[in-house]
């Protein structure tokens, strides 16, 4: 959809959030989408202070990702309180860092894929929200 047809519809509609969907999500552990969950701690904003847990962990989709199918929200959303219901409950929905670096190091070729592409946006992002 265009994004004027996409605004025209959340203007019908009120308390929406309008987003545009990744329709090429990267996908791990046998094609499912993931989120990064991190804890932050904001000690202070001026001046700005913030820490980073040491250790992330992922949330998984229960279904595996397909386009095709956008009615399965297994699939496409992985939050726990929306999968934990779902027909298709996975064991190990939630992967931790060490899991985490090793799927990227498979898929990669790169040891250290994570401390050096991936962590240091996450810190930019974190910087930036606030």
């Amino acid at each position: 959809s265009k994004l004027t047809e996409l605004l025209q519809h959340v203007d019908r509609m009120p308390n929406r959030i309008c987003q545009k969907y990744v329709e090429r999500p990267l996908l791990l552990f046998s094609g499912r989408k993931f989120d990064i969950r991190q804890w932050v701690l904001v000690r202070s904003v001026q001046p700005l202070k913030v820490f980073l847990f040491s250790e992330c962990y992922l949330r998984l989709c229960n279904g595996m990702y397909d386009l095709g199918d956008l009615r399965d929200r297994e699939r496409h959303i992985s939050n726990w309180q929306v999968n934990k219901h779902g027909k298709n409950v996975v064991e190990g929905a939630v992967v931790s860092l060490q899991d985490f670096r090793e799927e990227l190091e498979a898929l990669t070729g790169l040891q250290e894929y994570w401390e050096r592409h991936l962590l240091p946006q996450l810190k930019h992002i974190v910087i930036e929200v606030m």
